[in-house]
């Protein structure tokens, strides 16, 4: 595992450092779920989930680099990044 995030509600995740390729899953206890994918600078590099229901996703990602996730969600979340096989 590279990354792991916890919360609840709307969060921005700390940095963390990928190299390619990767892949983000998701556990959701919210009626909705939304994951952004930033770079370092704040730059939106990519929308890579919305659900509208609870339960699990996950989204493949093929380049490195240093970014964080913004979550925006009601309720309880778990995110893990891991190395894509």
């Amino acid at each position: 595992m590279i990354a792991q995030f916890n919360g609840n509600d709307i969060r921005n995740t700390k940095p963390f450092v990928v190299s390619s390729p990767w892949e983000v899953q998701w556990d959701a206890k919210g009626e909705f779920f939304s994951i952004y994918l930033y770079s370092e600078d704040g730059s939106l590099i990519n929308v890579l989930g919305n659900q509208n229901t609870p339960g699990e996703g996950s989204s493949y990602f093929p380049k490195s680099g240093k970014y964080y996730f913004s979550i925006s969600t009601l309720g309880d979340w778990s995110v893990k990044v891991v190395r894509a096989q």
